[in-house]
């Protein structure tokens, strides 16, 4: 397992242009980096409308 994440590790590095976003995560996060992200006022009303839309579809019935 150490060795795959080393190498994985050496793919981002190299700057691979299929690395994998969730591994840059994962691997900036055992580094200890904290990230935050910000969104516009628009998208975090049309974020709040998929949520609630999407509450909407989780408690209606199945048919």
């Amino acid at each position: 397992m150490l060795l795959r994440a080393v190498r994985k590790t050496a793919d981002v590095e190299r700057g691979k242009p299929t690395a994998r976003l969730g591994l840059v995560l994962k691997l900036l996060t055992g580094a200890g980096v904290v990230l935050f992200a910000d969104i516009s006022d628009s998208a975090e009303q049309e974020l709040e409308r998929q949520r609630t839309k999407l509450a909407k579809n989780a408690s209606a019935p199945y048919v």
